[in-house]
């Protein structure tokens, strides 16, 4: 997973985009499954997923396309959102991925990692972090420090 994060740095992050289903009852709501995040960097689509196993730690891969991933009753509807205007401090501009820092565990899989941080040419920090109880949380230093303090014995590795 090194290596498809490697690839990465130098490309511009487009969006981030949330899976979901749309529950047309009054009022109506997009209901996002936290289990995944995708991010759209360059041509190509990341998922950032729960490890089914630990629900504590992230595995990352390519897909070509955004994974249904539950059984849901008739009225509700698959849909999508768009994340990077709500996320992104600067959406349009050339949102680079700089450096990507990973958080192992020091006794654990190397292929699972604790946290996740992207660090873009425009200063921003985007942290991800399979802690939050609904699935995957997200956000900037705050959400780093939050993480963090809850991880004893992890390894950070910077890729640049």
């Amino acid at each position: 997973m090194i290596d498809i994060l490697k690839s990465l740095v130098g490309l511009k992050l487009e969006d981030i985009v949330l899976a979901g289903y749309f529950d047309p009852d009054d009022p109506a709501e997009f209901a996002p499954m936290l289990s995944r995040v995708y991010l759209i960097i360059g041509e190509r689509m990341l998922q950032l997923a729960l490890d089914e196993t630990t629900t504590i730690a992230l595995l990352v891969r390519f897909v070509e396309t955004i994974e249904v991933t539950i059984e849901m009753e008739e009225e509700l509807t698959w849909c999508r959102s768009s994340m990077g205007n709500f996320l992104l401090k600067a959406p349009q501009a050339e949102n680079v991925i700089s450096k990507i820092i990973v958080y192992f565990d020091n006794e654990g899989d190397r292929e699972k990692f604790r946290a996740l941080e992207f660090v873009l040419s425009s200063g921003q920090l985007l942290f991800f972090d399979p802690l939050f109880i609904d699935g995957i949380n997200f956000g900037g230093q705050e959400q780093k420090d939050d993480c963090l303090n809850h991880i004893e014995n992890y390894t950070a590795k910077i890729i640049s």
